[in-house]
């Protein structure tokens, strides 16, 4: 029969999104002066990307779902020093809709298969 949707669910969003949050943190940990020293990037640039995420590039914490890519949105959010409080919201909207969509396809190929 398998497990609950909802608990699942919660959990699986709830794992991922700590998950993303620590990748965040460490990237909090990280200094700026880091980008234009070792990938070369010109100091102003590296400004003007901060200043965009504290405006209102947080929002790019939706796609931390994407899987081998997310990962990186997130090191990324938190070594810019995106504000933390847009980040974590639109982060975990992002890992609950893709949990979302993930249980709601194997629902629909249960059933094709239920009905075979």
């Amino acid at each position: 029969t398998g497990a609950e949707t909802v608990p699942v669910l919660v959990a699986a969003t709830i794992g991922n999104f700590l998950g993303g949050m620590s990748c965040y943190w460490l990237g909090w940990l990280g200094k700026t002066e880091w980008i234009t020293k070792y990938l070369r990037m010109p100091e102003a640039k590296v400004n003007k990307w901060v200043r965009w995420l504290h405006g209102k590039g947080s929002w790019m914490a939706f796609f931390v779902f994407l899987p081998g890519v997310g990962d990186f949105f997130a090191v990324a959010l938190g070594l810019l020093k995106a504000r933390i409080w847009p980040v974590a919201f639109w982060m975990f909207l992002g890992k609950f809709l893709r949990y979302l969509v993930v249980f709601g396809a194997f629902d629909w190929i249960a059933g094709l298969i239920a009905t075979a």
